[in-house]
């Protein structure tokens, strides 16, 4: 009678040990996302873009061996980005100057790498520019100067988009795909188009919030968006947010980015009146 209850004692503690030791094994096998190694052959990321602006002396030519990364948030006339390709990290963002012939492989989520060394770092307007300096101005990249200073990597990339209202802007943002919550056009700008309609190259309209805050949404008038009617409600916008001297600027990247504005408008908007100057 003891034999039989010290083997099934034993047995008890071999069945034991194998269900602890599965479970450890178990647990080793857990799936654990690897890293993303942000590196082709030829281009090492060696600094991000807030520290290669930070470091770099406006109108200089950079010196160092500064290798960065980003993902194409948009490029071309067609997104609002006349010979240019803008990129962001996970921080900053930085547009750098690209003969437009060149822009059709620089796709909207590509994510590429820059060599730094040799160009030239500007603001020009609302955005901080990286380009070829050339008597004193900057010179967009192409052929094979481009080829050697941009390497192209994995294509259809999740960009990062942060969601904020528009007191919450800060510099931090600019140059970066910012969805705005909860805004409107304001009155004066409601009916047409995002785009001009005479011989201008661009228009700006103004999104406020219920709190009177406000943000320009310019738009160039190649720009895919250009054509779609205003929306007189409100609700979320997304776009590519720059930030200057505390001005704010919007420019929508696709021809439905205005489409969400159907909400019920601010209580009281139709007595909100603002001056603006282009």
């Amino acid at each position: 009678m003891n034999s039989n209850k010290t083997f099934i004692k034993n047995i008890c503690s071999i069945v034991l040990g194998i269900f602890i030791t599965s479970g450890v094994l178990f647990s080793c096998k857990k799936d654990v996302p690897a890293e993303e190694v942000k590196e082709i052959p030829g281009f090492p990321v060696n600094t991000t873009i807030s520290k290669l602006v930070e470091n770099a002396e406006s109108g200089k030519t950079i010196e160092s061996e500064a290798v960065i990364w980003g993902f194409v948030v948009g490029s071309g006339a067609g997104q609002n980005a006349n010979s240019m390709v803008w990129i962001q990290d996970d921080q900053s963002g930085l547009a750098i100057k690209v003969a437009e012939e060149e822009l059709g492989k620089y796709e909207e989520g590509t994510l590429i790498f820059v060599k730094a060394k040799g160009l030239t770092i500007k603001r020009e307007g609302s955005f901080l520019v990286m380009g070829a300096l050339e008597a004193g101005a900057l010179k967009a990249l192409s052929g094979q100067n481009l080829k050697e200073r941009i390497g192209l990597g994995a294509k259809d990339q999740s960009i990062p988009v942060d969601a904020i209202g528009i007191a919450e802007i800060t510099n931090k943002h600019n140059q970066r795909l910012i969805a705005l919550k909860d805004v409107e056009v304001i009155n004066g700008d409601i009916g047409g188009n995002f785009g001009p309609v005479d011989s201008q190259d661009r228009k700006q309209i103004v999104l406020q919030d219920c709190g009177g805050n406000e943000v320009y949404v310019i738009t160039d008038k190649k720009s895919a968006v250009a054509a779609k009617e205003i929306k007189d409600g409100r609700g979320n916008i997304t776009g590519l947010l720059t930030v200057n001297n505390g001005r704010k600027e919007l420019r929508l990247l696709h021809e439905n980015d205005g489409e969400g504005l159907t909400g019920i408008r601010c209580a009281g908007s139709g007595d909100i009146s603002l001056t603006r100057v282009i």
